[in-house]
């Protein structure tokens, strides 16, 4: 069988490359674009802190004032459970409930302290030091404090809230 037109199946296949080129240079760039958002890693874990400390306010003090009488007795260790905060292996939270003359009336602590220490370390780290990719470790810190009425045997008395959240880093 003999092709008579010859002159137009080439002209098609050069046609052909350059739209493969075209494809081809497309995908790289999508590829390349994508590369760069995914590349880029953020840091939430302050922000974590923050929304934690203001779930367990929320669970502790919903309308302002905490009662200390609805707290189950012996689950001082157990207030993330209490809240219905699940998934807490990275979370280290202590709250500590003061009255207006500084007396702790009331402490709840969570999780693994031992991130703390880590906090501390990695403070001294410089920008720009070998030490710099160990930045990627330093935990989430919130520290604050809330004054309330705290509702006791009964009694309202003006006192507050310390609350001090640390989130470790995802393994």
């Amino acid at each position: 069988m003999m092709l008579k037109n010859k002159k137009a199946a080439t002209g098609e296949a050069i046609l052909m490359l350059y739209r493969i080129v075209l494809i081809s240079f497309i995908a790289l760039v999508i590829l390349g674009i994508a590369a760069i958002f995914y590349d880029y890693e953020l840091d939430v874990r302050n922000i974590e802190a923050e929304i934690l400390a203001k779930k367990v306010i929320d669970c502790l003090a919903p309308s302002g004032e905490l009662n200390l009488d609805s707290f189950p007795e012996n689950r001082d260790d157990k207030l993330l459970d209490y809240c219905g905060i699940k998934n807490i292996e990275r979370f280290y939270i202590n709250v500590k409930v003061f009255s207006e003359q500084n007396q702790i009336l009331k402490k709840f602590e969570q999780g693994d302290s031992g991130a703390g220490w880590v906090m501390e370390i990695l403070k001294g780290v410089p920008t720009g030091s070998k030490f710099e990719n160990l930045e990627k470790y330093r935990p989430g810190y919130l520290y604050s404090d809330y004054l309330l009425v705290i509702i006791e045997s009964g009694n309202k008395i003006k006192g507050g809230i310390e609350i001090e959240v640390v989130v470790q880093h995802e393994t």
